[in-house]
């Protein structure tokens, strides 16, 4: 009887590259993977508000609390959080290499229209990672929201059921 011929897992990596992880990360970002909405961020008695990226690419998790963060602007935030509020520090690695982010806690996120309407609501704590610099050069956000608040169904566009319940 013959012996079957090896296979090392290096021969099938082209195979699953292509049929599995390319169609996922290369594909473009549609509407469903990517969202612009107002955010106020707040903590104790401080708030702001930025517009916010919702990005279901964002997974970025802190090891030490296990919260989702979210990462922005740190000139956005700079009235929110003070000297004595605590600081963590988010390890983070990506295509262009590894560091690590400074994080801080807020109470709560408020999802809003344009117009001020509250759509929802995410209790604290609530990580944010803040990062040097501008998130984009056109200035369109100042916020990354983590996938993981694909959840809420303030974003799920949920209606109202005829007489007013949800």
């Amino acid at each position: 009887m013959a012996a079957a011929p090896f296979i090392s897992i290096m021969d099938m990596l082209p195979v699953h590259f292509f049929k599995y992880i390319y169609p996922v990360a290369f594909q473009p970002l549609s509407q469903e993977t990517q969202k612009l909405v107002l955010v106020r961020v707040q903590r104790k008695e401080r708030e702001v508000t930025v517009r916010a990226l919702w990005d279901t690419g964002n997974l970025l998790t802190d090891p030490a609390t296990g919260l989702a963060v979210s990462v922005g602007e740190r000139e956005a935030f700079i009235s929110l959080f003070s000297e004595s509020d605590g600081v963590l520090m988010i390890p983070y690695r990506t295509v262009g290499g590894n560091g690590l982010l400074e994080g801080r806690i807020a109470d709560q996120l408020v999802f809003l229209t344009e117009e001020g309407t509250v759509l929802g609501r995410k209790p604290g704590p609530v990580l944010i990672g803040l990062k040097e610099g501008a998130l984009t050069s056109d200035g369109s956000f100042q916020l990354i929201l983590p996938g993981s608040f694909t959840k809420m169904a303030a974003w799920k566009g949920k209606r109202r059921k005829k007489h007013g319940h949800q």
